[in-house]
């Protein structure tokens, strides 16, 4: 499972790891044994709501309970569905066997 983190750059931005021949001959031995190789993109966080979680210490989860900044909130729980949702599909992968809002 390879996450692509926005936090670091656009998606665009990955084209050296997009086009190495190094990741194409370990993708095709993953395969090769029968697993699973694949991608998601964890999205970005507007960096005043990462950046209010970091300074309070805070966990994602703790950020959607607090109720200083409604902004923040809102972002977090876009933030949250959104990674959320490129992973539901792969959630054998991880062990997951339900999500919190199933």
């Amino acid at each position: 499972m390879i996450v692509k983190n926005l936090f670091y750059g656009e998606v665009e931005q990955f084209s050296f790891y997009d086009n190495s021949q190094e990741i194409k001959k370990i993708e095709q031995q993953v395969k090769a044994k029968g697993h699973t190789f694949t991608s998601i993109i964890m999205p970005k966080l507007a960096k005043k709501s990462y950046d209010y979680l970091d300074v309070k210490n805070l966990t994602f989860r703790q950020g959607l309970e607090q109720d200083e900044y409604p902004s923040v909130f809102g972002r977090i729980l876009s933030w949250l569905n959104n990674f959320q949702g490129q992973i539901k599909p792969l959630k054998d992968l991880f062990g997951i066997e339900k999500f919190l809002s199933e």
